[in-house]
């Protein structure tokens, strides 16, 4: 298990710990989230990447699921919400928090 306050430590924790799961915010220090997670998905780890964010930005939502993210969840859920989406997406589901399906998130 590793944490990181800022992107550049969060990539270098990615390829030294090679996680399961990286929960990643999309404002971080130096590089953003979303910097982050396209860094992450070029090194072709066999990890599940969510955003866990503040943002509910459609624009934020429909990058990250663009750029691979395997979930979108907002800091603001119920925690009992977040663990269980948590444990969907480590067994390879695809998990968006519940206020965000009414917007559109077409990924291609």
């Amino acid at each position: 298990m590793g944490e990181a306050a800022n992107g550049q430590d969060g990539l270098a924790l990615a390829r030294e710990l090679r996680p399961d799961l990286i929960l990643l915010d999309i404002n971080m220090k130096g590089i953003s989230g979303l910097e982050t997670l396209k860094a992450i998905k070029e090194f072709d780890l066999d990890t599940r990447v969510l955003m866990l964010t503040v943002s509910d930005s459609e624009e934020d939502v429909i990058s990250a699921l663009r750029m691979g993210a395997d979930g979108y969840l907002l800091k603001d859920m119920e925690p009992e919400d977040t663990l269980d989406c948590l444990n969907k997406a480590a067994r390879g589901q695809l998990v968006i928090s519940e206020r965000l399906t009414h917007k559109s998130v077409a990924t291609s």
